[in-house]
């Protein structure tokens, strides 16, 4: 044999060896309660092994090492061809990554032993499936000709389908008669694909799946490889067009495209094309609720110093995922234009990495000589309108920064017109003369992130503090609760008001003391003003929710506090202060 075969030879034994190592070969039986008996064969060299630590492997196959994160755990195999191990369903029939009823299986665990060398490499997987019970819908035998980075999702069951435009849309035969709406649904699916395509270029079409799996798993859309899965609640009730759009675009930023390390970058990215195709979709009012509600859950928001922070709850994580990072990007966009274009480009780029630092988009942006994104050292101003004399009112500034801000007057004869301020730190006031103005709205187009939108409103036929804002109205709230909310706001307000009054809501006498202890802790420190506010009451709940914006003169810094009061409008049951500056 020449040199030449040889060579040939050793080249189809590394390559073979090499292929073999990226595919994951196994037997997988399931019993009918859902137990996942699993035969695998190991076909690459010894190397650590990464599976749900919820699965104990026994010590004849493998050696347990230690956590590898939160949701897995490392065996070291032992010189074997197969391991034998069984998955069993959580104690809990429902789960965030297991749900099982008479009509389906579901689970998304990292049921299979992945080699930690190549686990967030794409891979093939060889898999049989063998169950007397249930009927394997995904994956099937064409879904594995695909590769996955990680273990697909499992799901079994008696389901119906249908195809339109090459997308496959699955749902469970007992909702037969919901087709018709499910095939009205997929439509949106075709017209926010090619959205995106149209921005970031062509991308898979992966199989739907609508499963029954919000039962207190809080999951309306999850995205996986090859593979979206939506709750049923979008054919039995109402489909949520802006969870539909964010999914998709998972394709894209998420699992199936570019990955930050950062995951509350990725889900921000999503969110924010999800905004995207809201915009220039048909229901305008369903966008601008959608804002208004962003914009609603981020008051009091200062700086991005806290995206990058470890530990945050669950409630703070989500906040900044789905909240504030979208909106950080989407007003980028609203002041470039061009803003698209370099995220689009910079997609194409880096497509083919498995994961990224957010700030390698930073840095590129700024290649383009294009600022940041975030700044962390940079605080958010904010603008609100206070009364200055009898006929005028004043545009007040926080920020040290130079900064124009559009700002909409409406007239007596109803005339609107939109005029430009500038302020800097040299001028942080402008006085407006209202002889001829019914109302003044700053930044009406919602061009610059503020600390606050709540003082952002002057209507001359309204002045009160809870009307100041762009989000409620008191029109349409019981009078009994803006009256208690005006009670509490004027204690707070008034130096001289030593108490709340009995004939408006009765206070124990610890409640008193809270009350009087919150409104000495914001005038032991400063000087402040109260500059606007929102109401919302729940009769059900025996609720009502307080933000209040306010001024500190002391340091130029506006903040946004949260009072919610449990009431049925006559008795205080108890309250509680929210801080939301972060």
């Amino acid at each position: 044999m020449n040199f030449k075969k040889v060579l040939i030879l050793c080249l189809l034994i590394i390559a073979s060896k090499f292929y073999t190592q990226n595919i994951v070969s196994a037997k997988i039986e399931i019993d009918d309660y859902a137990n996942l008996h699993i035969n695998q064969k190991i076909n690459f060299s010894i190397d650590t092994l990464r599976i749900s630590k919820d699965i104990l492997i026994h010590s004849r196959y493998a050696k347990l090492l230690r956590n590898e994160s939160q949701n897995s755990i490392s065996y070291m195999p032992k010189k074997i061809d197969s391991i034998f191990y069984t998955y069993s369903p959580p104690s809990k029939k429902s789960s965030s990554d297991y749900k099982i009823t008479n009509d389906f299986l579901f689970t998304t665990a990292e049921f299979l032993a992945l080699s930690k060398k190549n686990y967030s490499q794409k891979k093939k997987f060889d898999l049989e499936f063998i169950s007397p019970k249930y009927k394997i819908v995904y994956p099937n035998s064409e879904d594995l000709k695909k590769s996955f980075k990680t273990t697909p999702p499992l799901i079994a069951g008696n389901f119906n389908n249908f195809f339109t435009d090459n997308f496959s849309f699955y749902y469970l035969s007992k909702d037969a008669e919901y087709e018709p709406k499910i095939k009205d649904i997929s439509k949106d699916f075709k017209y926010i694909h090619d959205f995106y395509s149209s921005i970031l270029g062509e991308n898979i079409k992966p199989k739907f799946f609508f499963l029954p799996i919000d039962e207190g798993d809080g999951l309306g859309g999850r995205t996986f490889e090859n593979l979206i899965t939506f709750n049923t609640l979008f054919y039995i009730e109402n489909a949520d067009k802006q969870i539909i759009a964010h999914e998709l675009n998972h394709l894209w930023f998420g699992e199936d495209g570019l990955t930050f390390k950062n995951r509350r970058v990725t889900e921000g990215f999503a969110e924010f094309f999800a905004l995207l195709y809201l915009q220039q979709a048909d229901d305008k009012n369903y966008f601008n609720e959608v804002m208004r509600r962003k914009y609603y859950n981020s008051e009091g928001f200062s700086s991005s110093k806290t995206f990058f922070d470890k530990e945050k709850s669950g409630r703070e994580d989500h906040r900044i995922s789905y909240e504030l990072i979208p909106l950080y990007l989407f007003t980028k966009f609203k002041n470039n234009p061009k803003f698209l274009n370099l995220i689009s480009e910079f997609y194409r780029i880096n497509k083919s990495k498995n994961k990224i630092d957010f700030d390698d988009f930073e840095i590129f942006l700024q290649s383009k000589n294009v600022d940041r994104v975030f700044n962390e050292k940079d605080i958010l101003p904010d603008f609100f309108i206070t009364n200055y004399s009898e006929n005028e009112v004043a545009i007040n500034f926080t920020s040290d920064k130079n900064i124009n801000v559009e700002v909409e007057f409406t007239g007596e004869k109803g005339k609107i017109e939109v005029n430009q301020i500038s302020f800097s730190k040299d001028k942080r006031e402008k006085i407006i003369n209202i002889k001829k103005i019914n109302k003044i709205v700053i930044d009406p187009n919602y061009k610059i992130l503020q600390i606050s939108r709540i003082n952002d409103v002057w209507n001359k036929s309204d002045t009160s503090l809870l009307n100041k804002n762009r989000y409620f109205t008191t029109e349409k709230i019981n009078p009994k609760a803006i009256e208690i909310s005006n009670e509490v706001i004027e204690f707070l307000q008034n130096k001289n008001k030593t108490e709340i009054s009995e004939s408006i809501i009765k206070l124990t006498e610890n409640q008193r003391l809270d009350f009087q202890n919150l409104k000495n802790n914001f005038y032991n420190n400063t000087d402040i003003i109260f500059t606007g506010g929102v109401l919302r009451h729940s009769e059900n709940n025996k609720a009502i929710n307080l933000k209040l914006a306010y001024f500190e003169k002391v340091g130029n810094k506006s903040k946004v506090i949260g009072i919610d009061l449990k009431t049925d409008l006559k008795i205080l049951e108890n309250f509680r202060i929210l801080n939301y500056d972060n």
